[in-house]
């Protein structure tokens, strides 16, 4: 299987983080990794690239 996933360096909130986003079968899917005060966050899913990132903003 090919890894088709293309990474770019974003903010979330002060936090630096990779967001990896991927299109398999026509539907686009996210990884986002960060870390803030020792704890890494993940957060990995097929829905909107703006959910992603509401979601990890209210965790951080």
């Amino acid at each position: 299987m090919r890894d088709n996933t293309v990474y770019e360096r974003i903010k979330i909130g002060t936090a630096d983080a990779t967001l990896g986003t991927s299109n398999n079968g026509g539907r686009t899917g996210y990884v986002l990794v960060w870390e803030k005060d020792g704890i890494s966050h993940t957060i990995i899913g097929k829905i909107p690239r703006e959910e992603i990132l509401k979601i990890a903003e209210s965790i951080s």
